[in-house]
């Protein structure tokens, strides 16, 4: 499905004055008369700057001020132009004027122009846009300003030459518009458009506007150009949001117009490649096929193993001090997995429908499965049920929180899950450090310094895991016994389930359900040849990671498939994956601390031949996530071959991951380059066939701020991937930025797609 993706790139439109043939030229000659204001004179004046003055016009005023009471003493005051009403007005008071204001003396300038005048006791100074504005004061200061008073000139102005200055829509002169502020950011790409070309005033001399609207009589594709007395009226749906559709159709027609008038358009029908407005019932209908591939993935059969190969089995029926190499006998338990030494080409055999509560410790050239009939054998990091009404006790001198006797010696447990997930998880206690000496619960904003005490909301817990006494209990505020109030409660400790150690290469996980970790479902280091496939992963994630970044709250963490250093051949294919804390698929690496900075050590950890195919992801953070970061500068690491095909990703950043603090970055892109210091340096990169369904923050955020050594950029290229959302909302990034260049979020651009959109 080829997608056509409408955008609004403010850099475009911002095209240098060269290109535009614009060439400033000051009248040098003297005015005809000038105006003394001795520095007695000066305090009968006052600043005055718009009410509504941006952040660049209130520096500009607050420059001048600085500059004045540096030479005359406090004698000066910086006000603003409010008044109740027009009558309200003052006509008769002595005041510098500075900006547009709604004094009848600030009578607006073109875009790239300013002026300096006086008119009826007022001095004024004045610019068609921020910069034009500064530079104003710019001048004034070291032109005007001296030591004995000010002198102004009765007039002083530059002018450029604007090529489409007598433009007219429907006989009116467009340089005789103003833009009226309406919509923020579309408001300013419209107006430094038509300033630069046209020469547009910053306040309208003729009372002429350009207004921006939406309205919901529109349809989704459809835009209105027209005039409606004195004024442009530029319309689209207000199912996009903003009128940044109509726009951009108004500014690609003046960009070929070749005469002295532009012909207003009226109501049009644009047309979207790949568009298609759904309804309900066809969005359900795609729902249907991704719970259909999860029924698949559930019921996948056992792998054929070769008849050659050696076989180990182990299950819950087992013993230990058999040899493992028929069902008959068995293992038992994952330490006798782990502490045998196992051939590589050798595979582990779980029985169906077991569970073992602990973790995998992988082994080089070894393949983990199941055997047998029934659900997929379990792996939990949870060591127990905590369903168990004996096991919670009431804290002391609290009515509704409870702690449980199990977890003393346990790493931190990142949520609790009630009913295999059915009744939800428990909410964590963050501790945030706050400048006022306090410790808070960032989940609930209360003080927290008495730890467990100040659990006040239903279902939240802290775990004292860094007490010095012992045990270190787990608290969970309940308004009954957990253990009577749920048939099952697993808790999320903070472990890995299964580890693959750097090196350790051709590692297999087939058919397995992994599920209550606080930390990884499978995490690796630098390895070759590792296969994840055929698996279920749920609720991963939530415990603490610790406090980094200079953040002055706890961080968590934790993945369904994680690579952190360096990988190839790496594939996870036809997984569900679901209620993940933080990631469901990731590579990464990033050399993180200041001494790897210093030394100036290049390490390389390249990703070749990454493949994420056909899985579902519902409710994780980031369904898939990825950074590479390059510290120092010329380290060549790159991502080589990086295809996602054919996986179902739906609502984003939903679920247990709502839990994550908003400072802790945004998160529910459905696909996350991160990039901070010089990063993400990829080719052969292709998104296809995917389903992307909800999220929380956008479709994709896919940053590069390194290009390949051909020069070629960092990009993916995009092939019939389908998109379910709400009308108007935000697609996502997908950005080549400058080389060497340090990624901030506001120097990305936003563009909207419209291509599969619900009813």
């Amino acid at each position: 499905m080829a997608k056509k993706i409408i955008s609004l790139v403010l850099a475009c439109l911002m095209l240098s004055l060269t290109l535009l043939g614009c060439k400033t030229t000051e009248e040098n000659e003297e005015p005809a008369t000038e105006v003394f204001i001795s520095a007695e004179e000066i305090a009968n004046y006052t600043l005055i700057r718009p009410e509504n003055a941006d952040s660049d016009s209130v520096s500009a005023a607050t420059k001048l001020l600085v500059e004045l009471k540096q030479r005359f003493g406090n004698k000066i005051t910086l006000s603003t132009d409010y008044a109740k009403t027009e009558a309200d007005i003052p006509t008769d008071t002595k005041e510098i004027l500075i900006g547009g204001t709604n004094r009848a003396e600030s009578i607006g300038v073109r875009y790239l122009d300013y002026e300096i005048a006086y008119r009826n006791n007022r001095v004024v100074i004045n610019g068609g846009n921020a910069k034009m504005l500064d530079d104003a004061v710019t001048y004034f200061i070291t032109n005007c300003v001296s030591d004995e008073g000010i002198t102004v000139p009765v007039e002083y102005a530059t002018t450029n030459v604007y090529p489409m200055e007598n433009l007219t829509a429907n006989g009116e002169l467009l340089k005789n518009f103003s833009v009226k502020e309406i919509q923020g950011s579309v408001d300013d790409t419209l107006r430094a458009f038509l300033g630069e070309r046209v020469g547009i005033y910053s306040k309208s001399r003729t009372g002429n506007e350009i207004i921006l609207k939406t309205d919901s009589k529109y349809g989704i594709t459809e835009i209105d150009i027209y005039m409606d007395g004195n004024n442009l009226i530029i319309a689209n749906s207000s199912h996009i949001g903003d009128a940044s559709l109509a726009v951009e159709y108004f500014m690609e027609q003046l960009k070929s117009v070749n005469s002295d008038s532009v012909t207003l358009v009226g109501n049009i029908s644009m047309i979207i490649d790949g568009y298609k407005a759904a309804t309900s019932a066809e969005v359900a209908a795609l729902r249907a096929q991704t719970d259909a591939k999860i029924e698949s993935i559930r019921n996948t059969p056992n792998m054929t193993i070769p008849a050659e190969a050696t076989v180990y089995y182990v299950s819950n029926n087992g013993n230990d001090r058999a040899n493992g190499l028929t069902p008959e006998t068995a293992w038992a338990t994952l330490e006798k997995v782990n502490y045998s030494g196992l051939p590589s080409g050798s595979y582990v055999c779980f029985e169906r429908g077991g569970i073992w509560r602990g973790t995998i410790k992988a082994q080089t050239g070894v393949t983990y499965t199941a055997y047998g009939t029934g659900d997929k054998p379990a792996l939990y990091g949870s060591l127990e049920n905590g369903a168990d009404p004996t096991k919670w006790k009431k804290a002391k001198g609290t009515e509704n929180i409870w702690y449980y006797e199990g977890s003393q010696e346990w790493a931190d447990v990142g949520t609790l899950v009630f009913n295999e997930g059915e009744a939800g998880c428990a909410i964590k206690a963050i501790r945030e450090w706050r400048n006022d000496g306090n410790i808070y619960n960032w989940t609930t904003g209360h003080i927290f310094d008495n730890t467990y005490k100040d659990l006040n909301t239903d279902l939240h817990f802290y775990h004292d895991r860094e007490s010095i006494s012992s045990p270190k209990y787990l608290y969970l505020y309940s308004e009954e016994n957990p253990g009577n109030r749920f048939e099952s409660i697993e808790f999320n400790v903070g472990k890995s389930l299964i580890g693959v150690d750097s090196d350790v290469n051709g590692v297999t996980i087939d058919n397995l359900c992994i599920k209550y970790t606080g930390a990884h479902g499978v995490g690796a280091g630098t390895v070759k040849g590792l296969t994840v496939q055929n698996c279920e992963f749920g609720w991963i994630g939530g415990s603490n990671q610790g406090i980094i970044q200079e953040r002055n709250f706890e961080t968590r963490f934790g993945n369904a498939v994680e690579i952190y250093g360096g990988c190839e051949d790496y594939t996870v294919q036809n997984n569900y994956i679901y209620q993940v804390y933080d990631s469901g698929i990731t590579h990464q690496w990033s050399n993180v601390t200041q001494a790897e900075k210093d030394s100036g050590e290049k390490r390389v950890f390249n990703h070749t031949n990454v493949s994420y195919l056909h899985n579902v992801l519902d409710y994780c953070g980031f369904p898939i996530e990825y950074f590479v970061s390059v510290v120092p500068e010329g380290n060549e690491s790159t991502m080589t071959n990086l295809l996602m095909e054919g996986n179902h990703m739906w609502y984003s950043g939903y679920g247990f991951s709502e839990q994550r603090p908003p400072a802790d970055r945004t998160w529910g892109a459905s696909i996350k380059g991160h990039a901070g210091e010089p990063s993400n340096r990829a080719n052969g990169y292709v998104i296809k066939d995917n389903i992307f369904a909800y999220r929380k923050d956008r479709f994709v955020s896919i940053i590069s701020s390194l290009t390949n050594p051909d020069g070629s950029d960092s990009m993916p290229t995009l092939i019939n991937n389908i998109f379910v959302e709400e009308y108007g909302v935000k697609f996502g990034r997908i950005k080549q930025a400058d080389e060497g260049t340090e990624y901030r979020e506001d120097v990305m651009y936003d563009f909207n797609v419209l291509a599969y959109i619900e009813e």
